[in-house]
């Protein structure tokens, strides 16, 4: 974007220079899937603002703040980009002034029906988002960086048979500004909004939701598919980058939709040969109803998120993006800010189980999941001041905001340079 001095200007008057705003790096971050922003807006408001006052530092609000599972309606298939009107004029107070919003700028990718989604945040003090700096697919931030460094496909090595047909980029002003009615045709997202991609001066932010593993056949090939695309577009990324003879910090941040190993799931035992039992990859347990485990292939079984398939994709993405985990970099052995709390109650899952009603306890009411993540590349762990998980318990303490996902918080050093690559 190009920004004069004095946008009011009259005609009369001699032309004002213009000047090119340069885009920081972001250094603050939060991860939250919010289960519903309709239902967010409508009940959890004065949270929400809690959710950025506690995650301020200096009286200033993150850089960065990433929401999945928004559920909103995009305003067509060719609009991924806006939230129908319907919808907006449901949640237009949090971004109005005085809401919690309100400094930042909005970026949607979404579903042609209210499921899944997502929405990213950029404070305005970054300094705006220029034409080639954001995409909505792997398709699209693969394309990005070819154009970012001159390169072709192949150049790096990368079939053009894997390529969408190439569409024309979109001014990102125009793209989501709401009264233009054909610009967002050009940008291409992903069909149920769960990826999104932003390339700043000297960092790459992907912010994804990904698809849960469920327990039929069709849902183990989409997780899959999901999987070995986003494989594909961190070694795209690592080609790209090394014909270029350049080096970028990577930050992946989001709901990843799988436990890592045991210690991401709670009520797991130690038994006298020193072997984990965990409870949530054992059906008998952790299933509200028999599963159907004798029809499944091993690699399948357990708990979405939880079985050996998903576990085995993650670690190896891990691996081949030279991925470090960085809650579990900084807090091997759990959290040690809540000593008093049990071992279950301590702030090391992003996931809670619904309480019960009437006296009854429901059937996850107690347990955990970590399921959401900063995940970095090139990005020194003595650069990062906190990665903090910021609710806790049974009782879903903290920052959840009425969602059944707590929010998550990376703070890094300060090492903000604008205006390189």
């Amino acid at each position: 974007p190009i920004y004069s001095d004095d946008e009011d200007d009259d005609a009369a008057a001699p032309p004002v220079a213009k000047k090119q705003r340069s885009t920081l790096d972001p250094t603050s971050f939060v991860t939250w899937n919010c289960n519903g922003l309709l239902s967010r807006a409508k009940g959890n408001k004065q949270e929400i603002h809690q959710l950025i006052t506690s995650t301020s530092s200096s009286s200033s609000s993150p850089d960065v703040i990433v929401l999945q599972e928004v559920r909103l309606k995009a305003t067509s298939p060719t609009r991924r980009g806006e939230p129908c009107r319907e919808d907006l004029q449901k949640i237009e107070s949090l971004f109005a002034s005085g809401g919690p919003f309100h400094q930042h700028e909005q970026f949607w990718s979404l579903a042609d029906t209210r499921y899944s989604g997502t929405l990213t945040l950029l404070h305005k003090r970054l300094g705006g988002i220029q034409d080639n700096m954001a995409a909505f697919s792997t398709q699209g931030a693969t394309d990005l960086l070819l154009n970012k460094f001159g390169l072709t496909r192949k150049d790096v090595g990368l079939s053009e048979t894997l390529s969408a047909p190439k569409k024309q980029q979109a001014s990102i002003k125009s793209f989501f500004s709401t009264s233009n009615n054909t610009t967002s045709t050009s940008q291409e997202h992903d069909e149920q909004g769960r990826f999104q991609f932003f390339s700043f001066p000297n960092l790459d932010l992907i912010h994804t939701y990904v698809p849960n593993h469920g327990t039929k056949p069709e849902s183990f090939q989409r997780r899959e598919d999901w999987d070995k695309s986003m494989l594909d577009f961190l070694q795209a990324r690592k080609a790209i980058l090394e014909k270029a003879g350049v080096s970028r910090k990577l930050l992946w941040a989001g709901d990843l939709n799988v436990a890592r190993d045991y210690r991401d799931g709670t009520h797991w035992t130690v038994n006298t040969e020193g072997q984990v039992d965990e409870w949530w990859t054992n059906e008998k347990k952790c299933f509200s109803k028999p599963g159907d485990a004798d029809n499944r292939s091993p690699q399948h079984c357990g708990m979405p998120s939880f079985t050996p398939a998903e576990r085995t994709r993650f670690n190896n993405i891990l691996k081949q993006g030279q991925l470090l985990d960085v809650w579990r970099e900084l807090h091997p052995e759990g959290s040690t800010t809540h000593g008093h709390l049990s071992k279950w109650e301590r702030p090391d899952y992003t996931w809670r189980g619904t309480l019960g009603k009437n006296g009854k306890k429901a059937k996850y009411e107690g347990t955990g999941q970590r399921l959401d993540y900063f995940l970095t590349n090139n990005i020194p762990m003595e650069r990062v001041q906190e990665c903090e998980i910021l609710g806790h318990g049974t009782a879903r303490e903290g920052l959840f905001c009425g969602s059944d996902h707590c929010a998550v918080k990376l703070v890094l050093a300060n090492g903000r340079k604008g205006g390189q690559q």
